[in-house]
């Protein structure tokens, strides 16, 4: 479910002010039964055993093991809902065009069930394996076109969440981040026509542009970070060329 407002003031050209409500229930979903322990993926026929011998009836234990299947399973259910906002300014010229825009993710709710049967509440401001859920993201972008050539920059802000274990939630909060990555590029071909530069752009940017570290997390166990909220290998400078035919 989507509801929403998109609203263009007609005295401020340009501007495009909007704000939509979402909410997403999944059943059934496509889990990788890693964390689910043998009793569970039996319950799902998911476990083959031996025959049991004397000694495991008279133990009151089943058969021994003979095949585990841990491949993807329909399982689980995912309850979320949020709000979305976002002002964005486009302005035209001569010397090209300029587009400034604002965005702000809210999220209320994000209660997920995995192989168990409880379905959990708290995954919306605390560090998870299985990827964290800021309560909100604010995302910052100024992009600016010419004829010929381009750049762009864009700044992300995550508030400071709880970090976790597999114990629960630590009395232990990570720091709030801000990145800001930045691109420009060029399209040869529209200044210079030729075949060869026909379709051609070259492109260079830098993700994390200020090289922000990365902060320890115990979600991350052995790994020491929270990888769906940050990258090891901090600033990364890229140079992409593609072609059109």
């Amino acid at each position: 479910l989507t509801s929403g407002i998109v609203y263009r003031p007609g005295h401020w050209p340009g501007v495009q002010l909007g704000a939509h409500y979402w909410r997403v229930v999944m059943d059934d979903r496509i889990l990788t039964p890693r964390a689910a322990g043998v009793e569970q993926l039996e319950e799902l026929g998911r476990v083959t055993r031996f025959a049991p011998t004397d000694a495991d009836r008279a133990k009151g234990w089943p058969g021994a093991l003979q095949f585990v299947d841990g491949t993807l399973v329909n399982y689980g259910r995912l309850e979320t809902s949020g709000v979305d906002l976002d002002l964005a300014y486009r302005v035209s010229g001569k010397m090209g065009k300029l587009q400034a825009a604002l965005s702000a993710t809210w999220v209320d709710k994000y209660a997920s069930q995995d192989l168990s049967p409880v379905l959990r509440s708290d995954r919306v401001g605390v560090a998870h394996l299985d990827g964290t859920i800021p309560e909100w993201r604010l995302v910052g972008t100024l992009t600016w076109e010419g004829k010929v050539w381009g750049a762009s920059t864009t700044a992300t802000f995550t508030p400071s969440y709880w970090d976790a274990d597999v114990t629960g939630i630590l009395n232990r909060r990570l720091p709030p981040r801000a990145i800001v990555d930045m691109q420009a590029w060029v399209e040869p071909g529209r200044l210079y026509k030729s075949e060869v530069l026909d379709g051609l752009k070259l492109t260079a940017g830098a993700l994390n542009l200020l090289d922000e570290d990365v902060d320890f997390a115990n979600v991350g166990r052995y790994l020491g970070h929270d990888y769906s909220q940050g990258d090891l290998r901090r600033q990364f400078v890229y140079l992409r060329i593609t072609k059109a035919f």
